[in-house]
């Protein structure tokens, strides 16, 4: 008898099944709506809310993961987004919001190293995205004064010099002329 209510209650849940997976994808999408929504009103706290919500009914959200990490990036706790961001990569390793956003946040929290590869891979995708290069190029300014600081003028020279294309290349002239000049004390 208790075979024959499993075997029953299996046919059941199957049957039920897809109709329940398309009820939560759907409640899942309408979190990541909403949390877009509150986004752009820059209402984060309710965003992150939504979010939080999304990812209790599918922890493996790419679009969520990395929702949750940008919203905690834009409310200056990026220690907290960062495993979010590198999760979003995991389910989808080109998820450019992510990968910005990682290195958006290694930026912020001083770890330009580990930044400079994310950004460098998000300017490789989309070169015409000028924050992207423009904080790629911070990064490789503070690279260089590492760089300096430990005697290593060559490295150093190098890192400001690629900061010095980048600048120049969004046209950003004020911050190419800064670099020109730090190119300049740099011993030989």
């Amino acid at each position: 008898m208790q075979l024959k209510r499993l075997i029953v209650g299996c046919l059941i849940w199957s049957w039920m099944c897809p109709a329940s997976l398309a009820a939560e994808r759907e409640e899942v999408r309408r979190y990541l709506d909403t949390a877009k929504a509150h986004i752009r009103q820059h209402h984060y706290e309710e965003a992150l809310q939504d979010f939080e919500q999304a990812l209790k009914r599918d922890p493996e959200n790419g679009r969520a993961n990395s929702g949750m990490g940008n919203v905690y990036a834009a409310l200056k706790q990026c220690e907290k987004g960062v495993p979010y961001l590198e999760k979003a990569l995991a389910v989808d390793g080109n998820d450019e919001t992510a990968i910005f956003g990682l290195g958006a946040c290694y930026m912020d929290l001083q770890q330009h190293e580990k930044a400079i590869p994310y950004l460098m891979r998000i300017v490789k995708m989309r070169p015409d995205y000028v924050k992207a290069s423009e904080i790629l190029a911070v990064a490789y300014v503070r690279r260089g004064v590492v760089y300096g600081r430990q005697g290593h003028n060559g490295q150093a020279r190098e890192a400001i010099q690629s900061a010095l294309a980048l600048f120049e290349k969004i046209g950003n002239t004020t911050r190419a002329d800064e670099v020109k000049q730090m190119l300049k004390d740099i011993p030989e």
